[in-house]
């Protein structure tokens, strides 16, 4: 395949690595997008209420999520530079624009093209 897309799934999936090696072994290009739950109202939310964070793009209790894994922006990166993988291109969102500054606290959703 030329591109294998995985959006906004890579959190949910009982084994991540696994996912994304597959998708690297099946696909020239690989696009990841995931929730950076690096988010800074992500992060005020768990200091100010000592509970698990709810927001727009998160709205589920702990208990009833779909999200198995945390991961921000930072961990992401830390991953694809430790498993050798290229990344071509890293796009970061708030409500629909572009973020250039500080993705991992300013982004509420990262978008990724990698290549092997």
């Amino acid at each position: 395949f030329d591109y294998v897309i995985l959006s906004q799934t890579l959190q949910i999936v009982r084994d991540p690595l696994k996912v994304l090696h597959e998708m690297m072994r099946v696909g020239c290009r690989v696009i990841v997008a995931f929730p950076n739950f690096g988010y800074w109202s992500v992060r005020l939310s768990l200091l100010w209420s000592g509970r698990a964070p709810r927001t727009k793009h998160l709205p589920y209790e702990w208990y009833n999520s779909p999200n198995i894994h945390v991961l921000t922006v930072t961990d992401f990166e830390q991953l694809v530079s430790e498993q050798g993988i290229t990344v071509d291109k890293a796009f970061f969102v708030r409500g629909g624009r572009q973020v250039r500054l500080i993705p991992n606290l300013f982004a509420d959703s990262a978008v990724y093209l990698l290549r092997a």
